[in-house]
């Protein structure tokens, strides 16, 4: 979780550093004006990194779900795991 946590930390990071470059491309590229670029754009991903920093170690914690009557006494969870992790 640490790891994620800098990552999103990183995010957070680049787009302080290169927010004036976004806001070009995204005059150039869709001809928004600057102000409805950082609403738009770069304030909600923002809130979207915010939140996710948030919650990640509640969204990450074991979930506890019913075990079948065949693997009692067993316990059965759903561990969130991202794609690709090995």
């Amino acid at each position: 979780m640490v790891w994620r946590l800098a990552q999103l930390d990183g995010l957070l990071r680049f787009i302080a550093v290169h927010e004036a470059a976004m806001l070009e491309a995204l005059k150039a590229d869709l001809g928004r004006c600057p102000a409805e670029a950082r609403l738009a754009d770069i304030t909600m991903v923002r809130s979207e990194i915010r939140l996710i920093r948030r919650n990640l170690r509640q969204w990450l914690q074991p979930r506890f779900v019913h075990t079948p009557l065949a693997a009692q006494p067993g316990k059965s969870w759903i561990k969130q795991e991202p794609f690709g992790w090995r």
